[in-house]
This record gives C-alpha cells, structure tokens and sequence, in this order.
C-alpha cells in the first residue's frame, strides 16, 4: 500500500480483464484486512468499484470476485470514515440491500454467502449517521423485517444478529425510524427474538423495541 499499488488496483477494478479484476478484489481484500490501510483504501476510491463488482454490475462478476469484493467492503467499512464514503456512494444502500434479498435457487449456497457479507456491511453502515440516513432512505427498515420473516435468515444465526444490530442502530435517538418501524412491522420481527432464550440478538432486539417506544436515553433527531 506505502509503495503505491492501490491505484492501479482501483483502475484493474474499474475496467480491467475479468479475471484481473479477481485478483484485484481479492488483493484489496488482503489490504483491508490491514487496519493501517483502510482509510487509503477509501481516498484513493476504491469503493465505488468494489460496489460495482460486488452488484455482480461489472461484466457479469462471478461468484469469487464479488465475495472478494464484499470482504474488502466489510473490513473497509469498518473505518468511520469508510462508513460514510460508501453511505454516500450513489445507490450503495440499494446495491448491498439487492444483495442481502437475493434468491437464486440454482446456487444458494453462493447467495446466501453473498447475503450474509451484505448485511455485515449494512450493519457497520448503521454506526454512523450518514449510514443511518442512507439506510432509511434506501428502504432498509422494511428490507430487514422482510428478511427476518421470509426464512432468509435463520433464527439464532450471525446474519440475523446483523439484521438486529442494523435495525438497532437505526433506532438510536431516531423518531424517523419509529414511524418507519412502525409501517413495516418491525415490533412483529423482534418480539419472538426478544422474548427468546439470550444472546446478543436478544439483547439488542430489546434495546431496539424501547427505541421504538420512546423508551431509549438517547435525545430524538430527525
């Protein structure tokens, strides 16, 4: 990364050989693992390829590159300010929501991989307040209760603690997400979690319900 090589990795993305552009996803990957290197991983632009490859937009990627893709998102999402860079990305929200609610019957063990790197993503986007704004204007209140109650996630799994940990940042001080939460049956989707045996999802789908009653210690924002 010091030497230079993100840039002509971004440009690999952007339009290079399909194959090249799986090593490159698959370098970026390894880069973003580094906490060091995230945030130039973020100047130097590197996010909205990553967006595109992982939509599977860029030439029909396949399976390898866009998990590659997705692993890079995730650990470059885990900078602050990654997270707002890619809650700005044009169609971003939209882009990892379509991933999350993919079926595809002739490969789902591909999908739901896919699916469980898309709401890892979104999850981390929830801990910023541009995250949150694009995740509410993205539709993804709705989008995670749909989640939740289609069998797309399993009960007790990491990638519904995912869904919840979204939902809950969503709710923090947010009267906008009460009335979206409202509308899309959020109340129905963590009841049975809430009221379920322990755990972190338990937890959280709690936190998420008092949110939604007003019952949280954190001031209202828009």
């Amino acid at each position: 990364v010091r030497s230079g090589a993100v840039s002509p990795l971004v440009d690999v993305l952007r339009g290079g050989h399909p194959e090249a552009r799986d090593h490159a996803a698959g370098a970026m990957y390894s880069f973003a693992v580094e906490d060091e290197n995230r945030a130039a991983i973020g100047v130097l632009g590197a996010i909205p390829p990553l967006l595109e490859l992982f939509a599977g937009a860029a030439g029909a990627a396949g399976h390898r590159a866009r998990r590659e893709a997705g692993m890079a998102l995730y650990h470059v999402s885990l900078s602050g300010m990654n997270r707002s860079k890619i809650a700005r990305a044009p169609s971003a929200v939209r882009t990892l929501l379509a991933a999350a609610e993919a079926r595809d019957r002739s490969s789902e063990g591909d999908a739901a991989a896919l699916r469980r790197l898309a709401v890892m993503v979104l999850a981390n986007l929830a801990g910023c307040p541009d995250g949150r704004a694009a995740l509410m204007d993205g539709g993804a209140v709705a989008a995670v209760v749909r989640l939740m109650r289609n069998g797309s996630v399993a009960p007790g799994s990491a990638e519904q603690e995912y869904c919840i940990s979204m939902l809950y940042g969503m709710s923090r001080g947010s009267m906008r997400f009460r009335g979206l939460a409202r509308a899309a049956g959020v109340e129905a989707a963590l009841q049975p979690v809430a009221e379920g045996d322990g755990g972190v999802g338990r937890d959280l789908a709690r936190r998420t319900l008092r949110a939604m009653r007003g019952e949280d210690d954190e001031a209202p924002v828009t």
